[in-house]
Formats: structure tokens, C-alpha cells, sequence
């Protein structure tokens, strides 16, 4: 679909600011969590056994946004110069929202840095 990555955004925002409130609210100590995404096809369904069946997603695609994931600190959400690109239209329409990088990185499993950005809100 055309807006993917405003989707994909807007539901990382909206996890963060869930996680925050709940943080802020439960008396626990604080919990923040990192956020990583990537665009491109998928294979999604099921995976395991008939004992245990979890649904997941795997391929090129995951494996990427899992590392991108790595690189984001707690409480932050990072993407793919792909992802970013495609969000770019949708920032200060949709989602009130800027990109900041891009950052270049190393990940595993490629030999050329990645342009990654970090997507402030709030």
C-alpha cells in the first residue's frame, strides 16, 4: 500500500506512548523499547510446529528492520532511508513528525552502510 511507512509510524508512535504512560503510571520501574523499521515484501503466516504455532514474518525485509532495531536507542524509533523516503510526503500532514539523518551505519549481513534516521514526534 501506498502508506506503509505513515502506517507503520504512526502504530511505532503510538507504541511508544503507550509504553511511556504505562511506565509513568504503573509504579515499575521505567521500561522504553526500540523501535526498528524497514519496508519490502514479506512472507507472513504461521511458523512452528502443531504443538506450537506462532505467526511471524521472516526474509530479507525483517531481518533488516530487526537490525535497523539494534541501532535505535530506548525510547527511539529508526528506519530505512527506504522507509524514510516513503514517509517523507506524509510528515507535518499525517503525522506530526521529523526525520532526523540520515545516520550511516554498518549492520550485519551487509557490506555497505546503511543511511538510517531516527523519527522524532511529540
Amino acid at each position: 500500500r501506498d502508506d506503509d511507512a505513515l502506517r507503520a509510524s504512526m502504530a511505532a508512535v503510538e507504541m511508544q506512548q503507550v509504553v511511556n504512560d504505562l511506565s509513568i503510571h504503573s509504579g515499575m520501574p521505567a521500561v522504553r523499547i526500540h523501535i526498528g523499521l524497514h519496508s519490502g515484501p514479506v512472507a507472513a503466516g504461521n511458523i512452528g510446529s502443531e504443538h506450537f504455532l506462532q505467526y511471524a514474518t521472516i526474509g530479507d525485509t525483517t531481518n533488516l528492520a530487526s537490525r535497523i532495531c539494534g541501532l535505535a536507542e530506548a525510547g527511539e524509533i529508526a528506519m530505512s532511508e527506504d522507509t524514510a523516503r516513503q514517509l517523507t510526503p506524509h510528515l507535518g500532514v499525517q503525522l506530526s513528525a521529523r526525520l532526523v539523518g540520515p545516520h550511516r551505519s554498518f549492520v550485519k549481513g551487509r557490506e555497505r552502510p546503511l543511511n538510517v534516521y531516527k523519527l522524532e514526534y511529540g
